[in-house]
């Protein structure tokens, strides 16, 4: 996908299990298991072929990735940090803040011949439990220091970097399912409106900018029809979160604090107060009660004894393969 400087995009997408109103969109109940998961992403590319007058975006000769580090997987967190060599560095992290919603932190400083990235991805899955349909909206807010991307080539030249991030509803089918950090990273990625079970949309890719600090925040109150979105009884839905930070041949960006999503505040204070009562998250939904918490910790008492003298297990990883 081609995203423009400072551009949003959105388009029609009406999928099962959402009904419209003549008010606005009301997502109703889908009866999918609940689940959450974080993957985060490190990689450096080869710059060595290009000019300084040309770009090293990915795509060009020789620009594969040729180191990267992998964290993550279904009911995780992640919090990442490999040092390339040369001067460069990356950092990323996902965890789950107020109303268990993705925070999203990253930092990638490049070496003089190489674009380095942070690919940070976190999803949260909700049940709506309240008695009467609500509205509903969310904002991501970013915060972050660059280099600048204000060259000829916009971020994609020497001494660059920029960010892009990415804030959606989708249906909890597209991911269900899901369990390794690689699996997270094929297949929780930057969806458009027009893919079954995307619900509404949100991204910005930021460029053009002199060396500095910015704040920018996206705004998600439409569906992928345009219309307002109302969480009626029994609602399910996933929240998705993603921030790259390209950087480019000795530049840097700093976004570690951060991309945060949280509730919209242009909400009613009726409306924010009923969200926060009555969303049940897949976090919230794993914690056992205490009763089912304290067998269970009695039977791993009882399977630790049994295994005591028994050599650890030794886990094989398959290797990782990114688009």
């Amino acid at each position: 996908m081609t995203f423009g400087t400072h551009s949003s995009f959105g388009a029609r997408c009406l999928t099962a299990g959402m009904v419209i109103a003549g008010f606005g969109l009301s997502l109703t109940a889908m009866a999918m298991p609940l689940t959450y998961g974080a993957a985060t992403y490190l990689t450096a590319r080869n710059c060595t072929l290009v000019t300084a007058a040309d770009t090293c975006d990915g795509t060009g000769p020789g620009q594969r990735i040729y180191d990267g580090v992998i964290a993550g997987g279904a009911s995780a967190t992640t919090n990442l940090t490999h040092d390339f060599g040369g001067g460069a560095t990356v950092f990323g992290s996902v965890e789950f803040g107020s109303l268990d919603l993705p925070i999203l932190r990253a930092s990638s400083t490049s070496a003089p011949t190489t674009r380095n990235n942070s690919n940070d991805t976190g999803y949260q899955s909700y049940t709506y439990n309240g008695t009467a349909t609500v509205p509903f909206a969310l904002t991501g807010t970013l915060d972050y220091t660059t280099s600048g991307s204000n060259g000829p080539l916009l971020g994609t030249g020497p001494g660059e970097g920029l960010a892009f991030d990415y804030l959606a509803l989708w249906d909890p089918a597209l991911v269900a399912g899901l369990s390794s950090a690689s699996d997270i990273l094929n297949n929780v990625f930057q969806f458009g409106c027009g893919p079954a079970g995307v619900i509404a949309v949100a991204s910005e890719q930021y460029t053009g900018e002199a060396a500095g600090s910015y704040s920018h925040t996206l705004t998600l109150n439409r569906d992928c029809a345009g219309n307002d979105i109302f969480l009626s009884p029994g609602s399910q839905f996933v929240t998705v979160a993603l921030l790259q930070i390209p950087t480019n041949r000795g530049g840097s960006l700093d976004a570690s604090n951060t991309f945060a999503v949280a509730l919209d505040p242009s909400l009613t204070s009726d409306a924010q107060a009923t969200l926060t009562a009555n969303l049940i998250s897949a976090r919230v939904s794993a914690v056992p009660e205490p009763a089912t918490l304290a067998f269970v910790s009695l039977g791993l008492a009882v399977l630790g004894f049994s295994r005591r003298k028994q050599w650890p297990v030794q886990l094989t990883l398959s290797p990782f393969q990114y688009r």
